[in-house]
């Protein structure tokens, strides 16, 4: 009597309060209920490009995420329940097919696939079991029970202080140089581009960069994968005789700074070939006699603690 059932069954959306209640007038079939019943269902799952991956990451850079690779247009109810019941324990990302560049960063083939990861995360954590809500909530219970255990402040502020370090395709300035390549062993390898109006590296050559990254860089870290602003950092491209962009190019430091450059157009083939050309010595590299070239000054990352 309450809600004016006369006819069984009746389904029925009631909100918390009991106002605003809607009856279900559609087709008796699961498929149309269960499309019906979606729109209703409030969640917490964020979706996630390539493009901003790494702001995905390290927010709350101490906790670890939980990332769905699917194939499919909607967001599934189960992962949408599971946002719920980690809300403010551990966020919950969903990634298309599509995203070829955060695909390839995470060497995902079959979908859906669902891995727990983490800012600086050597490897990330795959999902095993069968894909049922009992199964996947234990299993993102432990790790957010393991984040409960660990003192996450220093990871976040070292994450606000040099975001460099846990991006897949950090910019070389000023700021980061000595941590991505001027200070390591590694070659660094670099694509000297223009940036968009956002002052970022266009979405289709970082998915690009991403995709060579993971062919080549399978965890042993024998190169060092970067970009450079072509607009702000004048006397290294100067230096380094660039002049259309992308470039593709390779700097090595040490005791004798060199940098070898690609003279093919940029696509994901060029810069794959350049990169199986790189260990047997099949590059021309030039020296640079004053070592590294300089960079511009900016400005550190602002401390989000102090945002307002």
């Amino acid at each position: 009597d309450e809600y004016s059932v006369t006819e069984f069954p009746t389904l029925k959306v009631i909100p918390p309060g009991g106002f605003g209640v809607q009856d279900y007038t559609g087709e008796r079939t699961a498929k149309a209920i269960y499309s019906w019943t979606l729109k209703f269902h409030q969640h917490f799952v964020e979706k996630v490009t390539s493009e901003d991956l790494d702001a995905f990451l390290n927010k709350n850079a101490g906790k670890y995420k939980a990332l769905l690779f699917t194939d499919k247009g909607k967001t599934p109810l189960m992962w949408r329940g599971l946002s719920v019941d980690f809300y403010n324990k551990m966020t919950l990302g969903i990634v298309q097919k599509e995203e070829k560049g955060v695909c390839s960063r995470y060497k995902v083939t079959k979908f859906p696939t669902i891995l727990v990861v983490k800012p600086g995360q050597k490897k990330p954590i795959k999902f095993e079991e069968k894909l049922e809500y009992q199964e996947l909530f234990e299993f993102l219970n432990r790790y957010q029970e393991t984040f409960a255990m660990e003192a996450p402040g220093a990871d976040e502020e070292l994450a606000a202080k040099k975001p460099w370090l846990s991006e897949s395709v950090p910019e070389l300035t000023k700021l980061s140089a000595e941590d991505i390549c001027y200070g390591t062993e590694n070659v660094c390898v670099i694509v000297a581009a223009k940036p968009t109006a956002e002052g970022k590296l266009d979405k289709a050559v970082y998915d690009d960069i991403s995709a060579a990254k993971s062919k080549f860089n399978p965890g042993n870290g024998k190169y060092q994968f970067m970009w450079v602003n072509t607009e702000r950092e004048k006397a290294f491209a100067q230096a380094c005789g660039i002049e259309a962009t992308p470039t593709i190019m390779a700097l090595r430091t040490g005791k004798r700074t060199r940098f070898a450059k690609s003279e093919a157009d940029f696509s994901e083939k060029s810069l794959s070939e350049f990169l199986q050309r790189l260990p047997v010595g099949d590059v021309q590299y030039k020296p640079l006699k004053d070592g590294p070239p300089a960079l511009e000054d900016i400005a550190p990352p602002e401390d989000p603690k102090k945002k307002k």
